[in-house]
């Protein structure tokens, strides 16, 4: 122990010390050793405040971060009537860098970073109106005062991306204040007419789509309802009622595709109630064609109607009735009274109107007054695969003669002499024909006897 007035060692937990008396501290140690520690401690105290100041004189002599300062302050005490002394103080700074590229780039990417960032900042919730008139004011003030201070200077703000910026934070302003108006609304209509207008890009754009799905929804609940009303299918309803349904159905919902101005048509919920009511369009069109009597031409026209309620031609559906209504067309015939007459001779006739022979009528005929031999000729181009036709008269008995018919020059069809004709009816093959003769050929009989051949018809 050591005294700490003249430095005597002491035995151990001595009170005073030997040689002067002083008092001396519990644990007391080497005071030449205190001192070269405090001496210590005091250099690396020193050094490291010189560190420190050689570090900010670095900070305060660094380019970059005195852009960065000058920025950042701009734009804290930004007000409309600021002074743009900061700005003076970056473009000194650039001035004085102006032959160094590398640090003139690197004050270009930290002011396009810091300006990116206000600009993202703006994107963000307000809690009125007013409160984003603010936002938008400062940030639109700070972007047009940097621009015009430095006239679209490539290192701070060029012309391009200074618009782009004008651009996006427009339209985000009216985004913005979109969705705070339909906020005050009551009415949900008006609420969804406001919120539509939120752009994807808006902070409030998944509150805004949120809102309308479930409104579109509730609408689009409403139209399957009534919709689904009009076709209350009971069994004693018959397909004819049940078709005529649909109809309706199909009528409502597109009177009905927009709902308080608002276009549900595209929406999937839509779509599939509009084209089960397609398919059941379809369904009993097929049913009833398939079950009625009528001939043909009527099964067509049936067909015709569901087409026209369709409309659309390149839906499944159409295409599905499209098919049938060609089905119907290949066996439907054609009159060949209808084809192009190639030559006729002086006897022979023909008429499109109906004719009553025997108290049956029928609709159209090709005659012949009898002569020795009379003959029309007609163009059928290939087209068919079948004619057929039947031999009528009302004093069939009394007729001496043949009916012979011809494809392109060469005999198809011989009947067996007219007066003692057993089966008058005909059907014949006439695949890859291009010319049907219709010939009498027999003794001239009275002129006031005639024979008819009666609803002339070609089958594809």
């Amino acid at each position: 122990m050591y005294c700490e007035k003249c430095g005597t060692k002491n035995i151990k937990n001595a009170l005073y010390c030997e040689k002067c008396g002083k008092k001396l501290p519990k644990n007391s140690k080497n005071p030449k050793l205190n001192l070269s520690k405090n001496k210590l401690i005091t250099s690396i105290v020193v050094i490291i405040i010189i560190i420190c100041l050689l570090i900010l004189s670095i900070l305060l002599n660094n380019p970059i971060k005195k852009v960065e300062d000058n920025f950042d302050s701009f734009y804290t005490k930004y007000t409309a009537k600021s002074d743009l002394s900061k700005l003076t103080e970056i473009g000194k700074v650039i001035k004085n860098n102006q032959d160094d590229s590398k640090i003139l780039n690197n004050i270009k990417d930290t002011s396009y970073k810091i300006i990116n960032r206000w600009v993202k900042n703006f994107n963000t919730n307000y809690k009125d109106a007013d409160a984003l008139e603010k936002a938008y004011s400062k940030i639109t003030g700070i972007l047009y005062d940097i621009y015009n201070y430095y006239d679209g200077l490539e290192y701070i703000l060029d012309e391009k991306t200074y618009t782009n910026y004008k651009e996006s934070l427009n339209d985000l302003y009216y985004s913005k204040n979109a969705y705070l108006e339909a906020l005050k609304q009551k009415e949900d209509y008006y609420k969804y007419y406001y919120y539509q207008k939120v752009i994807e890009e808006d902070s409030y754009y998944n509150k805004a789509e949120t809102f309308i799905a479930k409104f579109v929804e509730k609408e689009i609940n409403t139209l399957k309802e009534e919709a689904n009303k009009i076709v209350n299918i009971v069994n004693t309803k018959n397909d004819q009622e049940i078709l005529d349904a649909y109809f309706t159905k199909l009528d409502y919902l597109d009177e009905h595709a927009y709902q308080h101005n608002i276009d549900i048509s595209n929406t999937k919920e839509y779509q599939k109630l509009y084209q089960d009511t397609l398919k059941n369009i379809v369904e009993y069109t097929k049913r009833i064609v398939k079950t009625n009597n009528d001939n043909y031409t009527n099964k067509i026209k049936f067909i015709e109607k569901s087409l026209a309620k369709i409309k659309d031609e390149k839906n499944t559906y159409y295409k599905e009735l499209t098919t049938l209504k060609k089905e119907y067309e290949n066996l439907e015939p054609d009159s060949l009274l209808n084809k192009y007459l190639i030559s006729e001779t002086y006897g022979s006739s023909y008429s499109k109107n109906s004719k009553t022979i025997n108290n049956t009528d029928y609709d159209g005929y090709i005659s012949f007054n009898l002569s020795k031999e009379e003959a029309l000729v007609y163009r059928i181009d290939k087209e068919y695969k079948t004619f057929k036709t039947q031999i009528l008269s009302e004093e069939l008995s009394e007729i001496d003669g043949y009916i012979i018919i011809f494809g392109d020059n060469k005999e198809l069809y011989k009947s067996e002499p007219l007066n003692k004709l057993n089966n008058n009816k005909i059907e014949i093959d006439v695949t890859n024909i291009k010319e049907l003769k219709i010939a009498y050929i027999g003794a001239k009989n009275a002129s006031d006897i005639n024979i008819y051949l009666v609803e002339p018809y070609l089958y594809r």
